[in-house]
């Protein structure tokens, strides 16, 4: 079975990586240029991807100067091109008359992109579906030059939101998100806890075909979509919830939040396994990545937890803690999930 592969993306994973090795050479990487995008308030950014031809920056922005609306305080999605200099090539705005904000973009495999986030807003700008509640999952097809081509919003009464996708082998896409909701429009099964993992499939049209939801007894949080060698999904993210409880394994959790990875079936719509990685403090995972060559996992977030030493059902933290807030954190972790090292970084 042929995949079609995850775009290269600057994430948390590999800042931290360049950073460790930098530490071990001793060296600092060269800056061959910089380049400031924005208007008049906040802009975010929230994915970066690397093409043959250019880079393509996306986020969200409450600029009236980037909107040209200079009355639209709201956030909108904002995805940006640039060549290999730096230079912006095109620049495209999207969203309604209320907050619209961008968590990931992925290129597709017909020139164009997938972005997707959250929307507040009803049927307004470039939103032609109602507003399912409070928040609403919002997908956007455009083309490679970034005009769109489809937007769909999913979602139930309460707070929805997108937070990574894949692309699938034979067309459509895999949209990875969170939900507060009970059963209502696109979700048709009740909420384990507080926040679940909840799992899209959509055709290249964006039509729902399936949804899942996964969780525990308390607050679930996924960020980051791999595929795995055998055609499962790698799911990383956090949870506070109890083991054992609605989908979830029989780790305990370990203080409050913890880095959680899962592996999900997209056949049966189920979790294979699930492990936890934290102390007695606050974990928060933001990021995965998977070796193409060794087939190891990294995880990267940050952690507000003292060394823990491990037991039957905890993976434990090992790395030190340096005080202040939190630091970084890093692990390197065997396709099984099984931890291998660790690092922290802070000050």
């Amino acid at each position: 079975m042929t995949f079609v592969p995850r775009p290269v993306r600057l994430s948390i994973i590999q800042v931290l990586l360049l950073l460790a090795s930098a530490i071990a050479l001793h060296a600092q990487p060269a800056l061959q240029w910089d380049k400031t995008l924005g208007g008049d308030s906040w802009d975010e950014l929230n994915g970066l991807l690397t093409l043959p031809d250019g880079i393509i920056a996306a986020g969200s922005s409450r600029s009236g100067l980037i909107s040209g609306n200079p009355n639209d305080l709201s956030w909108n999605f904002l995805i940006v091109k640039l060549n290999l200099d730096g230079q912006v090539l095109w620049q495209r705005v999207y969203g309604g008359d209320l907050d619209d904000r961008l968590w990931a973009i992925i290129p597709t495999s017909d020139g164009g992109f997938l972005a997707g986030g959250y929307s507040y807003s009803g049927i307004s700008g470039d939103k032609t579906q109602p507003s399912r509640g409070d928040m609403d999952v919002w997908v956007l097809k455009l083309d490679e030059a970034g005009m769109l081509e489809w937007e769909r919003a999913y979602g139930g009464l309460y707070r929805d939101e997108l937070f990574d996708m894949l692309e699938l082998p034979g067309g459509g896409y895999l949209l990875g998100c969170n939900s507060w909701s009970d059963v209502w429009m696109e979700k048709s099964e009740p909420s384990r806890g507080l926040q679940d993992f909840w799992f899209l499939r959509i055709d290249a049209q964006g039509n729902l075909l399936w949804e899942k939801t996964i969780g525990g007894s308390d607050y679930d949080q996924l960020n980051d979509l791999e595929w795995a060698p055998d055609g499962t999904v790698l799911v990383s993210g956090g949870t506070v919830s109890d083991g054992n409880t609605g989908e979830l394994g029989p780790e305990p959790t370990r203080g409050g939040m913890d880095f959680w990875l899962g592996k999900f079936d997209l056949n049966t719509r189920s979790l294979l396994w699930d492990h936890r990685y934290g102390g007695s403090g606050e974990d928060y995972a933001y990021a995965l990545y998977r070796s193409p060559v060794s087939g190891r996992l990294f995880m990267g977030g940050r952690s507000g937890s003292s060394p823990s030493p491990p037991t039957a059902f905890n993976n434990g933290k090992n790395a030190p803690f340096y005080g202040g807030d939190s630091d970084y954190w890093l692990l390197e972790l065997n396709p099984d999930g099984s931890k291998m090292q660790e690092w922290s970084f802070g000050g």
